[in-house]
């Protein structure tokens, strides 16, 4: 969704702490929120815990390269993330352009680095979220209801505009029932006056409105050339209709249409790729006149203003900041449906039903591939200017689908949890401080409390973040709260027992299925019992129970397998079962003499270990051996036989 800057969060991972500090301070000046950490645990806890926008990632860090913890990231990170690289060591063309494409970053910089250039390129792929601020004047066309003096307020900041910008100006002051004086002068340094009085347009003058005022009547026949010759020099001057009237050469009848057309006429002149500098002066002391020309008056021309005099390229400009903000039917569409038959709106059969449904610009051109944009967008400004519709204040947000399963992820991942695995699931640690869980949760709550949620957003959506944060909030306050945290702890101690209990029975009913060769039977019942309480002796026997039922091959669990058997107490590495379960991991590891070793060790110590011995006589059974005359006389005789036959066999 589009934010401000200062709402935006860089990720910055560097284990240099003068590197980590600059790149910090030099993402503040640029107005986003810095992040910076120096481990890859860190990061993996930051992005469960706020959403991660951009990220400049080290690739020498301690423990895991940052190509390999951005991958890791990703499961938690924002789609379309912004990704920059950085490196003093690994320099190397082939190794950056392959670190670029594994990662999916914007590019890769190598120490030392213009620090601007890096930023910038940033910034590029920030421009999906951040919100490009728009001019006071613009911001109106989201406010329907913004009063007469925050209209008014909106001009105080525009000193200069684009002739194309006058309908919009126009229909600003006469909407806000300003009174006062609109000054304008144009490139050639020609002085229009504007007098404005309650949102009625009292007046229009410049150097040459009494010639199109002339121009206007004889065209419509109201006067004559010869009767503008009996006026005079002097009264063809000043106010020339009132002259006329007064002097009864013109019907007081056609007052109102002459004014209208020559405002008008006057109006288009400005209305053009012209630069014009504007002031507004107040005074409420202006009256409007018996025949001052009003809105409802000025919207059949203001129709004409657009259609001949805006191009289709400067609307779509000036509509380019809305793109993404959905349009909605605006306060004023009732009082105005009579423009529905004007051509600028006909011309786009059924754009009404369009905007009806809150649907954004882009949306509406992709629905409706034949409406142009001379058509589409001329057809919007004049129902914008007459706040027949309007935008909303935030844009839509942008892929809902990856906002929606971001949240599902956090939500599936917690929502079994218990306090205290919800906060380490955010990266604190087995008993945190009261201080580290108040730290987390601020963070979190920042970015995902419903009060944070922009108005447009769907109701799952709204569920689900409520959902969740309901979750963590219950989380926080038995954690953050003494009395009730040692409640919680002894009744997880309780909880605890019981779940210990029950796992070394079934730990106890499995080593009898292992024992008879029941390893799946076994293997469903040690998966029960780690999920319940992985004692080291339920460990050992379930991954006896995976190696015998499963013909484990994975190397990489294998591995793990083995880090764990490790790890274990001094103790428990002592015992028959350990050293038998080693001797598994060493021969599905392809290790046959360190299993065999390792079974022998099993059998000495523990003499009626039946699965040690099966396991040792099937290796050597595997094993080719040359029979001398010594092992026949010493040997065991079905060993000696079944060598004999298997030699015999194979001449």
């Amino acid at each position: 969704m589009a934010m401000k800057k200062s709402d935006i969060n860089i990720l910055i991972v560097e284990d240099d702490s003068f590197m980590r500090e600059a790149l910090s301070a030099a993402v503040k000046r640029r107005g986003y929120k810095a992040v910076a950490v120096a481990k890859p645990d860190e990061a993996q806890s930051i992005v469960k815990i706020k959403p991660i926008h951009g990220l400049i990632v080290d690739v020498m860090l301690p423990g895991l390269n940052g190509v390999d913890l951005v991958l890791k990231l990703k499961e938690n990170l924002i789609e379309g993330a912004a990704l920059v690289l950085i490196s003093g060591i690994y320099k190397d063309s082939m190794f950056i352009q392959d670190a670029i494409k594994k990662a999916e970053a914007l590019n890769y910089y190598t120490k030392p680095f213009d620090m601007d250039v890096l930023l910038s390129k940033i910034e590029e792929g920030l421009n999906d979220y951040i919100e490009v601020p728009k001019v006071d004047l613009h911001s109106l066309l989201a406010l329907p209801f913004a009063s007469p003096r925050e209209r008014r307020k909106a001009l105080d900041h525009v000193e200069e505009m684009l002739g194309y910008d006058l309908p919009f100006v126009f229909c600003i002051l006469m909407d806000a029932e300003s009174s006062g004086y609109l000054n304008i002068i144009d490139e050639k340094q020609n002085i229009y006056g504007i007098t404005f009085a309650n949102g009625m347009i009292n007046k229009v003058d410049s150097e040459s409105t009494s010639i199109v005022t002339k121009k206007i009547l004889i065209s419509h026949g109201f006067v004559t050339e010869s009767e503008f010759g009996e006026l005079g020099p002097k009264k063809s001057g000043g106010d020339l209709l009132k002259n006329l009237i007064s002097e009864g050469l013109m019907s007081p009848h056609v007052l109102g249409v002459a004014k209208v057309e020559t405002y008008v006429s006057e109006l288009k002149k400005l209305i053009g790729d012209n630069k014009l500098k504007i002031n507004f002066v107040p005074d409420r002391k202006i009256q409007p006149d018996k025949d001052a020309v009003d809105i409802g008056a000025l919207t059949q021309y203001l129709h004409q203003m657009i259609d001949e005099k805006l191009p289709s390229e400067w609307l779509k400009s000036f509509y380019s900041t809305w793109l993404g903000h959905p349009i909605c039917i605006g306060p004023q569409f009732a009082d105005h449906i009579n423009l529905l038959a004007l051509p600028i709106l006909t011309r786009a059969p059924h754009i009404i039903e369009s905007f009806k449904k809150e649907l954004t610009i882009e949306e509406i051109q992709t629905q409706h591939p034949e409406y142009t944009d001379e058509i589409f967008y001329k057809a919007l400004h004049l129902m914008m200017l007459r706040k027949m519709l309007i935008f909303e204040e935030v844009k839509r947000v942008k892929n809902i689908d990856e906002h929606i399963n971001r949240l599902k992820s956090i939500y599936d991942e917690i929502k079994l949890s218990n306090p205290i695995e919800i906060f380490k699931y955010f990266g604190l640690g087995d008993n945190p401080r009261s201080t580290e869980v108040g730290r987390v949760y601020k963070e979190f709550a920042k970015s995902h409390h419903p009060d944070a949620l922009p108005p447009n957003v769907s109701g799952e959506v709204r569920k689900l973040n409520h959902e969740l944060f309901s979750k963590v909030t219950a989380a926080y306050d038995i954690l953050s709260n003494d009395e009730k945290r040692e409640r919680f702890n002894n009744e997880m101690k309780q909880k605890e027992a019981e779940r210990q209990i029950k796992s070394d029975e079934l730990v106890m009913s499995s080593a009898t299925l292992l024992g008879r060769g029941q390893y799946a039977t076994a293997l469903s019942q040690l998966e029960k019992a780690v999920s319940l309480y992985a004692s080291e002796r339920c460990l050992l026997q379930y991954w006896w129970a995976k190696f015998k039922a499963s013909g484990l091959t994975n190397a990489e669990e294998i591995s793990d397998i083995d880090k764990q058997m490790k790890s274990m107490s001094p103790h428990m590495r002592k015992t028959a079962l350990w050293v038998f379960v080693s001797g598994l991991v060493k021969r599905f590891s392809g290790d046959l003499v360190g299993a065999e070793n390792d079974f022998t060790r099993a059998i000495g110590l523990e003499q009626n270990f039946m699965d040690a011995r099966r396991e040792l006589t099937q290796i050597k059974a595997n094993k080719p051996t040359k029979m001398t005359a010594e092992d026949i006389l010493k040997g065991d005789l079905s060993t000696v036989f079944k060598n004999l036959f298997s030699r015999k066999k194979g001449a």
